[in-house]
This record gives structure tokens, C-alpha cells and sequence, in this order.
């Protein structure tokens, strides 16, 4: 009965109103919370603090959550509280001002699905073009996030004899991908994805290849967020193609930086206006070898059309040759290779020194080293799409999965924020030691 009522609330607002009514008339009994801590402070023993600790627990639950487990055996039970923890989550967004008691269902029903989505309960299957349902295809292109279908015969390519693509299912949603992983399989470490998306006639077949490029990992479900599928999806996926493909070596990623270009562009504008002493100025952006090849080739046109800048900076003349691209156009071409090499060491300054709160700025390279994974390799231009220029100039970036590694490299980085990383890569941000004070 609950659930038909919820699913004929047909807008954000009378959600809302639900999640409140729920969250007041169902939440935590405070009584019964006063009566646990009583008996807390009246207990003489182990075993009496142990028992009155326990009360405690159960009487500081939300009266709400005894729904849970009713709704999650009913047909479709666990698809509705996923979709349910999916509008909660939207409620939350978008009352600020409100969210303590919609947090807690929040946090009440993430701690329920994380049991149920364990990954001890998941079936790890390869999604192939000749066996699996269209349905299972066209929600294959629908919850792609970093590389849009350009439509079926682009899906036929992804799922060629030297692609793979892994998802993980539930036994309650079995029509349902919750992650999907694609997998390129090649004989050398992709640098761009038109090595991965396009098919040459010559590309390897997969008893040929000696690499597995994992080139996107999508989470179809917004109810699930928070709960770590991907890590374990990874890790499933390399131990099986390793115990497939005998001759798999290297394990590696070609991924995104998708913050990268916003960082960088209020990094610069904050440099462009900056009017203090020298001693209060921000961090050095640029080198002094990068201010005098801007200054040298004058990237800004000096022409009537263009307004004339009182102070023009190397900050001033890069930001303008980055904003709407204009460093690819084809008059620009002489100055591209300088700023591409002003672009990677930038990058590998934001992957590997920025912070927040001791760990990558960046959301995809924290999933990454939090999995265990080294910043192996930086890749200019490997996305060239315009959601590639718009995340990140086009830049991508190589993580290498050594599964010997993985458990200390996780490790240093949880424990004290360190990140494991090439010689190349760290040798890029040999002269960027000092942090911006954007991060946190």
C-alpha cells in the first residue's frame, strides 16, 4: 500500500512533503531514547553497560527503518527503496535548509542497501552483442557517462571480440546493470580514445592482446551512490580477464580529469586578479621558462578587433587562448605545442599535489588510488570531443592497476595521502611544490 501511494506522488514538491511527514511521524522515538540512557547510567556492570549500550543503539534508530526490510521482500521492494533513496537524495539538494532529518533517511536507507548490494551478492556477467536482450543494450547506451553512443553500430563496435563489457547484477533486479566496465583489449597502453572507440582493421584480436585498457565505468543507479560497487567491479574484472587471457601484462585506464578545466580556469582568473603586494600573491602558476614563451609569442592577436589590456600577464594571455578553445584553431597552431606542454605539467600538478583533505582533488583519480591504482601516464589531446575539451582540454590520463600493489598502495594512500606515481609524471611536477589554496 505505501509503495503504490508513493509512486502516484507525480512531483519533487509532494515528495518532499512525504520525506517530511515520514521523517517527523516515523522518526526517532525520543522517549525511548531517554528510557535507553537511564538505563545506561544506572548499569553497574559489564554486562549491564553492554546490554544499555545496545538499547541505545536500537532506540536511536529511526521508527522508519522497520519499513525497510517489509518493502525489500514485497516483488520490486529492493527497485523501489533504490528509486526511493534516489528522490530522497534529490530532496536533500534541494532543501538545503532542511536536509538533518532527510540526511538520516538517507544515511537509514544507504546503510540498508549497502547490506543488500554487498558485493558477496552480486553476479559478475559479460555483456555480449550476439546473446544479450535489446532491452540490456539500450540501457547500455542510456547509462553511459563518459563516452556517449553515437548509436547501435557504435555500441557493436564496443562490444567487438577485442572489447569487453562487464557488469555487475543483482538477484532482485536481474534485468538491471547497477556498474557497467568497458574494456578495450590491444597490445600497447591507449593514449586517446579514437585508439579505443574506433576499429581499425588492424587492431589485435584478444588472444593477441597483452593490455586491458578499462576505458569507462558507469554507475546506472542514482539510489546506490555512495556504496563502492566500481572498486570491486575493477578488481573482479582484471582477476577474470587475467585468468582468461594468460597473456594480459599490463592493466591500465584511460580516464578523465573531469574538474580539471574548472580548476584551472579559477586558478587563473584568480592570479589575473590579484592586485595585492607581491608577498600576499597566490602560489607561482607558471614557470618562469612558460611566462617568457607566452610573453615571447604574444598569443593574443594585436589587432583593432581584439580589447586592449592595461596589464596583460602570461596569466591574462593563457586564459584567453584557452577560453572557447582557441588555442586549436588553426591560426593558433604555432602556439599549441607550447600549451600543451603548459596543460600536462598543469595537470599533473592538479592530479598529483592538489588536495582535499589529504587526498586527489580530482573525484576520478581519488576512485582510482583509493582502488590501489599508480598515476602512471598523462595523455594531451586524447579526448578531443568537445565533453573532453570542456572537462579537460582534452587531456586524459593513464592509472595502472598492478594487483601485487594494489592492497599497500591503497593503503599509504587511506592511511597518510600518499599517491603512488611514475617518474614521469612526478618529474612534470618537479617545479609545482607548492599547493594552490583553491583545494582544501
Amino acid at each position: 500500500m505505501l509503495i503504490a501511494f508513493y509512486k502516484n506522488l507525480s512531483t519533487a514538491a509532494s515528495r518532499e512533503r512525504f520525506f517530511r511527514t515520514l521523517t517527523l511521524e516515523l522518526g526517532v522515538d525520543s522517549s525511548e531514547v531517554d528510557r535507553a540512557v537511564s538505563t545506561w547510567q544506572k548499569a553497574k556492570d559489564q554486562e549491564s553497560r553492554t546490554k544499555a549500550a545496545w538499547q541505545i543503539q536500537q532506540a536511536s534508530r529511526p521508527m522508519y527503518t522497520s519499513l525497510f526490510v517489509p518493502i525489500s521482500n514485497r516483488p520490486e521492494g529492493i527497485k523501489f527503496l533504490v528509486d526511493l533513496r534516489s528522490d530522497v537524495i534529490a530532496a536533500s539538494k534541494a532543501t538545503p535548509t532542511e536536509t538533518s532529518a532527510i540526511r538520516l533517511l538517507n544515511d537509514s536507507l544507504r546503510q540498508s542497501l549497502a547490506d543488500w548490494f554487498s558485493v558477496g551478492l552480486l553476479h559478475l556477467h559479460c555483456i555480449e552483442w550476439h546473446t544479450a536482450s535489446a532491452d540490456l543494450l539500450e540501457k547500455v547506451m542510456k547509462y553511459e557517462a563518459v563516452h556517449a553512443f553515437q548509436g547501435w553500430d557504435d555500441l557493436k563496435r564496443r562490444l567487438a571480440p577485442n572489447r569487453r563489457l562487464y557488469g555487475f547484477f543483482h538477484p532482485s533486479l536481474p534485468a538491471e546493470p547497477l556498474v557497467l566496465l568497458h574494456t578495450a583489449l590491444t597490445c600497447q597502453v591507449p593514449a586517446a580514445m579514437k585508439h579505443v572507440l574506433e576499429q581499425p582493421t588492424d587492431q589485435p584480436s584478444a588472444e593477441d592482446a597483452t593490455t586491458a585498457c578499462f576505458y569507462s565505468i558507469s554507475s546506472t543507479q542514482k539510489g546506490l551512490a555512495g556504496i563502492d560497487l566500481g572498486n570491486f567491479l575493477i578488481k573482479q574484472v582484471a582477476n577474470r580477464l587475467l585468468a582468461e587471457l594468460s597473456h594480459i601484462q599490463t592493466l591500465v585506464t584511460l580516464s578523465p580529469l573531469p574538474a580539471f578545466r574548472g580548476w584551472l580556469e579559477a586558478q587563473l582568473q584568480r592570479h589575473i586578479d590579484f592586485q595585492g603586494p607581491p608577498q600576499h600573491a597566490w602560489p607561482a602558476l607558471l614557470l618562469s621558462t612558460e611566462r617568457e614563451a607566452i610573453s615571447s609569442r604574444g598569443l593574443r592577436p594585436h589587432d583593432d578587433s581584439q580589447p586592449v589590456i592595461e596589464h596583460q600577464t602570461a596569466e591574462s594571455e593563457l586564459a584567453w587562448a584557452l577560453t572557447d578553445d582557441r588555442w586549436c584553431r588553426q591560426d593558433m597552431q604555432a602556439h599549441a605545442a607550447c600549451i600543451h606542454q603548459i596543460l600536462l605539467r598543469l595537470a599533473a600538478r592538479y592530479l598529483y599535489i592538489e588536495k582535499r583533505r589529504s587526498y586527489a582533488l580530482d573525484p576520478v583519480a581519488n576512485f582510482h588510488l583509493r582502488n590501489g591504482a599508480s598515476l602512471w601516464r598523462l595523455c594531451p589531446m586524447a579526448d578531443p570531443s568537445p565533453s573532453g575539451m570542456q572537462r579537460s582540454f582534452g587531456v586524459m590520463v593513464n592509472y595502472k592497476y598492478v594487483l601485487e600493489d594494489v592492497a599497500a598502495n591503497n593503503h599509504a594512500y587511506i592511511v597518510d595521502g600518499t599517491i603512488s606515481v611514475s617518474a614521469a609524471v612526478k618529474q612534470l611536477t618537479a617545479s609545482s611544490h607548492c599547493p594552490s589554496q583553491l583545494s582544501g
